[in-house]
């Protein structure tokens, strides 16, 4: 603590006046000299402090060429459930086209489970459709005599083709209903969603 700071409030203005100012702050304040003017009290950056190099912050992104276009913001999902007993259902139900059938008649309360019964089970209802027809052309195709052989194996590997496919779609909308997801089976999976 200064001198200034132990006297009491009466006896500040007898010590302004020992050190010969008004009010006793004209004595501390330093001010640049005359000569120097605004050019003393200015320093100027050095290039160099501490070891690094001053570069002049960048106050603007730099433009995109002319003619590309912006990125779009990546799309975020649409949640259905956040309920984890409502997301299993909804994996059940995606899991096999049967369970999606008796969810699309024994459970009416929630919109997620009732979506994904309807999508799997017109997923069941377009598999087992085209399973029939290319079984039954199949079977057409081989009684051709010498290269019916060749159309019937071309049709069964169709077969497989469409096995795989339901395979990857239904293990896409189980990922999609653990997540509580909205999700829509491409091409046939906007029709269905009128029985929703």
């Amino acid at each position: 603590m200064n001198k200034w700071e132990e006297q009491p409030d009466g006896e500040r203005a007898e010590y302004a006046q020992e050190l010969g100012t008004q009010d006793g702050y004209d004595d501390y304040v330093q001010e640049p000299d005359a000569q120097d003017g605004y050019d003393a009290c200015v320093q100027e950056p050095d290039d160099e402090v501490d070891g690094a190099v001053y570069e002049q912050p960048v106050y603007e992104e730099p433009y995109a060429p002319f003619g590309e276009p912006e990125p779009e913001p990546a799309r975020r999902p649409v949640i259905l459930s956040t309920n984890m007993t409502v997301n299993l259902t909804c994996t059940l139900a995606s899991m096999l086209g049967v369970f999606g059938l008796f969810l699309c008649f024994a459970d009416k309360r929630s919109h997620a489970v009732r979506r994904y019964a309807v999508q799997s089970t017109g997923l069941m209802a377009l598999f087992l459709f085209a399973s029939l027809l290319l079984w039954l052309l199949a079977a057409v195709l081989s009684w051709i005599p010498l290269l019916g052989w060749i159309f019937a194996a071309a049709v069964n590997a169709a077969r497989v083709a469409a096995v795989c496919a339901d395979i990857v779609l239904r293990v896409q909308m189980m990922l999609h209903a653990y997540r509580g997801e909205a999700y829509v089976l491409p091409v046939w999976g906007e029709r269905l969603r009128a029985f929703e």
